[in-house]
C-alpha cells in the first residue's frame, strides 16, 4: 500500500511539473511578438525557400581569445546581448503565404566547447569553415551558433556564425563592443548599465514602409527606374565550367593582399583625382571585367550599410541593401575620363540608396533566369573595419592583454559564407594596407583561374597607378612574363614539313603509324585514321574515274562535317585543287565563282543541292551516292603529286564585284 501511494504521489509531481511546463509555455508564446519582414529580409528568406541547405547567407567572425578565458562568464554576457537585441531572438516562417517574424521571450546563448588543442593551424582552419558553412533553420532557430575552440599554450579561438537574415557586418562591431562590456562586469561582479536603444528592429521596418509609401519612397524609385532603364545586360565571363541551369552558391574566396607600394601608389592617385578609395578600386574592377567579357555595359552590385538615420545606427539587425553600379565602358576612354563617371555613378546611387533592392527587381522585372542571380552578377565591396587586423595565423603566438577582465579579442576573420554571385570582389582597408578576397562560384570557376583573374588585377593596377591617362584597351592585364608565354613561347608553333611532300602524303604517313588511333571526333562520332583515309580513296578513285584529273578544279558545297574532310583529302589524292564555296552564300555569287573556276564537278549533299545555280558542272551528292562510291578501292593512289601543284583556290570580291581567285599550292600549305 506504502508502495503504491508513493508511485501516486510521485506521477502526481510529475503531473504538476508537466503541467507547469505546458502553463509556462503557453505564456512565453502569449509573449511571443509577430511582425513582418524587412524587404532585405524578405529577400533572404525567399532564398531560403529555394535552398533551406545553403550556407550563402551565412556570415561568420573569428578571433583569438584569451586562453584563460571564462566561458561561464562569457555565456552569461552574451545572454544579455539575446535579451538585448530582439532579432538575435526571432525566428521565421510563413503564415497564409506571407512571411513573418517572431520575437520570442527566450533564447539559450549556449557556447559549444571544442577540443582543439591537437589541431595544427590549417586543420583548424577547416574545422571553423566547416562550422560557418553549416545552414541554419530559420523557423526553429536560433539564428547564431558560438564555439570556442580550446588550444593549447595559446590563446584559444572564439567563433560566431550568424544568419543573415539577422545581422550583418555593422552589427558584429556593434556586438562585440558591448560584449566586452558585459564581460567585464561578470569578471569584476558589476552591473553594467548599457545605453537604451531608442528604437528595435521592428521601428526600422516600420519606418521603411512608411517612407517607401511617401513622396520621398516616389523620388528613390523614379531615379532608379531612370538609371536602369531599358535592357538590362547580363555578365558573361568566360568560365571553366558551362553554367548550370538553376543557380548553386557554392563557393570559395581567394584571398589576396597588395603591395604595399601599389596600395601607396592608389591611395595618391586617389586624392589627386578627387575620388574616394572606393571609386578608384570598383573602376578598376569593372574595367577587369570589361577586358574579360567584352562587355561595354556592365551592372556590379555593391552593398550599402542601410543605416543612413542616425537612430538605427546602434541597433543590431539586417540592414544592409545592395545598389546597382551601372558603367558604359568605350575602349577609347581613358581611365581619368571612365573614373569621372564611376564617381558621378557612386555619388548618385549613395543618395538614392534607400530604395530596397527587392522592390527594384521586384518592379524592373527582368526577364527570369534561374541560372543567374537577377540584375548583377558581379558584386564589389569596400570596408575599413575598425575590429579587423592582419593576422597570420600560423605565425607567432596570440599574446591577451595584462587585463584578465577584458577577452582581449584579436579577430582573424570576418566573411560570408558560398557564393551569392558569380564573383564579389571584397576590399578590406587595414591601416596603410589594402587586403582582399575574390568570391567565386566555384561550380563556375577553378581555383587556378581566379588566382590569374587577381594576377591581371594587380597589373591593371599597376598599368592606371602608372598613366591614368591610358585608353581604357590598352591597360595591362599580362605580366611582363606571362605576356612572353602567351605570345612568344606558346605562340611558336612552327614545324619543319619538308617543302616535297603534299599535305595527303603527310597525313598518309600518320595512317601507317597510328592507324587506329583516333582522327576525328564530330558530334557522337569518332572515326580513326584508318577509317578516314579509307573513305578518302574510296572517294579520289570515284572523281578518278569520272574525269577529274591533276590540276582540276573541284568544288566543295558541304556544310562543315566529316565528309567535307573527306572531299579535300580525296580530292588532293586525285591531284586536284578544291574551291570552297560557303553554304548560304548568295546563288549568284556562287554561279560567278564556277564560271571563273570552270570546276567541272561539285561535292556537295542532298539538303543542299536545290540552292545551287545552274551550271553544268556534274554533282555529286556524298550522303545520297555514298553506296555507289565506298564499293571502290580503300587503297592509297599513286598519281605522283607533287607539292608545287595546286592544292585550293579561295575566292575573294574584287574591286570590280566579280571574285578574285588566289591560288594556294601544296608547299606554301
Amino acid at each position: 500500500m506504502s508502495d503504491v501511494m508513493k508511485s501516486s504521489e510521485k506521477q502526481s509531481a510529475e503531473q504538476k511539473r508537466a503541467l507547469l511546463e505546458k502553463l509556462l509555455k503557453e505564456k512565453a508564446e502569449q509573449q511571443t511578438k509577430t511582425g513582418s519582414l524587412s524587404y532585405g529580409q524578405r529577400a533572404l528568406w525567399f532564398m531560403y525557400q529555394i535552398d533551406r541547405h545553403s550556407s550563402a547567407y551565412n556570415i561568420m567572425y573569428a578571433a583569438h581569445v584569451r586562453s584563460d578565458v571564462d566561458i561561464p562568464a562569457l555565456e552569461n554576457a552574451f545572454q544579455k546581448l539575446v535579451a538585448r537585441h530582439p532579432v538575435l531572438r526571432t525566428t521565421y516562417q510563413a503564415v497564409n503565404g506571407l512571411p513573418i517574424q517572431k520575437v520570442h521571450p527566450h533564447v539559450d546563448a549556449k557556447i559549444v566547447r571544442e577540443d582543439a588543442r591537437d589541431l595544427d593551424w590549417e586543420a583548424l582552419n577547416c574545422e571553423i569553415e566547416a562550422e560557418a558553412d553549416r545552414p541554419f533553420d530559420l523557423e526553429k532557430g536560433p539564428v547564431f551558433r558560438l564555439r570556442i575552440y580550446e588550444r593549447r599554450g595559446e590563446g584559444h579561438v572564439f567563433l560566431f556564425t550568424s544568419a543573415h537574415i539577422a545581422s550583418d557586418f555593422w552589427s558584429f562591431d556593434l556586438l562585440f563592443d558591448e560584449l566586452e562590456v558585459l564581460y567585464r562586469g561578470e569578471i569584476q561582479n558589476t552591473k553594467v548599465e548599457l545605453p537604451a536603444l531608442p528604437y528595435d528592429y521592428w521601428g526600422f521596418v516600420q519606418w521603411q514602409e512608411e517612407m517607401l509609401q511617401s513622396d520621398q519612397g516616389q523620388k528613390l524609385w523614379d531615379y532608379w527606374h531612370k538609371q536602369l532603364d531599358g535592357d538590362l545586360p547580363n555578365l558573361d565571363l568566360p568560365t571553366d565550367r558551362p553554367r548550370p541551369s538553376v543557380q548553386t552558391y557554392r563557393g570559395k574566396s581567394h584571398t589576396f593582399q597588395l603591395p604595399d607600394r601599389l596600395a601607396n601608389s592608389l591611395m595618391e592617385l586617389t586624392r589627386q583625382e578627387g575620388v574616394t578609395p572606393f571609386m578608384t578600386l570598383l573602376a578598376a574592377y569593372q574595367i577587369l571585367l570589361y577586358r574579360y567579357s567584352g562587355a561595354r555595359d556592365i551592372l556590379v552590385g555593391s552593398p550599402t550599410a542601410g543605416r543612413n538615420r542616425a537612430e538605427f545606427e546602434q541597433i543590431f539587425g539586417y540592414f544592409l541593401n545592395p545598389i546597382v553600379l551601372r558603367a558604359r565602358l568605350d575602349p577609347d576612354m581613358s581611365f581619368r575620363e571612365f573614373l569621372g563617371q564611376v564617381k558621378a555613378t557612386v555619388l548618385d546611387g549613395l543618395t538614392f540608396q534607400d530604395f530596397p533592392f527587392p522592390m527594384l527587381v521586384e518592379r524592373l522585372q527582368p526577364p527570369r533566369d534561374a541560372s543567374r542571380s537577377p540584375l548583377f552578377q558581379a558584386s564589389f565591396a569596400w570596408d575599413k573595419p575598425r575590429k579587423l587586423f592582419q593576422y597570420e595565423r600560423g605565425e607567432g603566438s596570440f599574446v591577451p592583454p595584462d587585463d584578465v577582465s577584458t577577452l582581449g579579442l584579436l579577430p582573424f576573420a570576418l566573411g560570408q559564407q558560398g557564393a551569392a554571385f558569380d564573383l564579389t570582389l571584397m576590399m578590406l582597408s587595414m591601416g596603410d594596407s589594402l587586403s582582399a578576397a575574390l568570391q567565386y562560384n566555384s561550380d563556375l570557376f577553378d581555383e587556378a583561374t581566379i588566382a590569374r583573374m587577381v594576377a591581371h588585377f594587380e597589373t591593371l593596377l599597376e598599368g592606371i597607378v602608372a598613366d591614368p591617362g591610358e585608353k581604357l584597351a590598352a591597360l595591362p592585364l599580362l605580366d611582363r612574363e606571362e605576356e612572353t608565354s602567351l605570345l612568344r613561347q606558346w605562340n611558336q608553333t612552327e614545324l619543319d614539313y619538308s617543302s616535297n611532300e603534299c599535305l595527303h602524303q603527310i597525313f598518309e604517313q600518320r595512317v601507317a603509324e597510328t592507324p587506329d588511333a583516333i582522327a576525328l571526333r564530330y558530334e557522337e562520332e569518332a572515326i580513326s585514321y584508318r577509317d578516314l583515309n579509307a573513305r578518302a580513296n574510296q572517294l579520289a578513285h570515284f572523281i578518278v574515274q569520272q574525269g577529274v584529273c591533276a590540276e582540276t578544279y573541284v568544288a566543295i558545297y558541304l556544310e562543315p562535317s566529316p565528309e567535307m574532310l573527306v572531299a579535300i583529302l580525296a580530292i588532293h589524292k586525285a591531284g586536284a585543287a578544291y574551291v570552297p564555296l560557303a553554304p548560304g552564300t548568295p546563288a549568284e555569287r556562287i554561279g560567278m565563282m564556277l564560271d571563273e573556276s570552270a570546276a567541272p564537278m561539285i561535292l556537295t549533299q542532298q539538303l543542299l543541292e536545290d540552292s545551287l545555280p545552274e551550271t553544268s558542272a556534274l554533282r555529286v551528292c556524298l550522303d545520297q551516292q555514298w553506296d555507289v562510291i565506298e564499293k571502290e578501292s580503300n587503297k592509297n593512289l599513286d598519281l605522283g603529286v607533287e607539292s608545287s601543284q595546286l592544292a585550293y583556290v579561295i575566292f575573294t570580291s574584287g574591286s570590280t564585284g566579280k571574285p578574285k581567285g588566289v591560288q594556294i599550292e601544296h608547299r606554301t600549305l
